[in-house]
């Protein structure tokens, strides 16, 4: 199993939006720039749909749904 503090992941796609915390009920508080990189942190199972809280390279921490990241096999 992988250490999340030890993964960077990046962003797939134009226009991925993050949340304050894991779930499509909290609000959309901003979005990520397209092929960002992040640093995995951990991750939440919510409404059967996988959330990852990652650390962004400005420091904010937000979450997002794992459909939008790439996580290489090396790292």
């Amino acid at each position: 199993m992988w250490k999340p503090e030890s993964k960077k992941a990046q962003i797939i796609g134009t226009g991925v939006k993050f949340r304050q915390n894991a779930g499509k009920d909290y609000p959309v508080i901003g979005e990520f720039e397209p092929n960002e990189w992040v640093k995995l942190l951990n991750s939440a199972l919510v409404d059967k749909v996988t959330w990852h809280r990652v650390k962004r390279n400005n420091g904010q921490f937000v979450w997002v749904i794992d459909y939008y990241l790439h996580v290489p096999l090396r790292q």
